[in-house]
């Protein structure tokens, strides 16, 4: 699944974060069989969508991207999982050279529904932990989704709670 753009310029050195691939703003599905933001049923659908979806005509500049990223989640154990070639993946990757760190809610916000303003006030705020190199992060700025991708993402949102 397809996972957005962290921007830093030279001219504004913030860290925004978003995913210009959500152009959908859904926050919450209306699905009747909607599952839980990175549960492993999470996991086993997307991969399935994944699969129907077939080459997704991933971009260079999102396909070279790979970081991992630590989900926090109130009342139990953080979720290790990594972003490479454009799609959220279980675990992290030992090739990673950077990791964030947020919580559940900032993820499906900056990840899913693309609240860019959100990402920023986070950052600013040291509610994004970065660890690692950052300038592997700026190769998502220029990132722009295929069609392919974003249609894949709006099917993950309508079946995302």
């Amino acid at each position: 699944m397809l996972f957005g753009s962290l921007q830093m310029t030279p001219e504004s050195p913030e860290l925004a974060i978003g995913a210009r691939t959500s152009l959908f703003g859904a926050s919450r599905s209306c699905h009747p069989a909607a599952m839980k933001f990175l549960s492993d049923e999470w996991f086993t659908k997307v991969e399935e969508l994944r699969g129907a979806a077939g080459d997704l005509e991933v971009p260079e500049s999102l396909s070279s991207v790979l970081i991992n990223i630590n989900v926090d989640r109130e009342g139990s154990d953080a979720i290790a999982v990594h972003l490479k070639d454009g799609n959220f993946e279980r675990g992290h990757n030992d090739a990673a050279d950077v990791t964030l760190g947020v919580n559940e809610t900032l993820a499906r916000k900056i990840f899913l529904e693309n609240d860019q303003a959100a990402g920023m006030q986070a950052f600013m705020a040291g509610e994004i932990k970065i660890e690692g190199d950052m300038t592997k992060l700026m190769a998502l700025q220029t990132a722009t989704p295929s069609d392919k991708q974003k249609a894949l993402l709006k099917q993950i949102i309508e079946v995302t709670d």
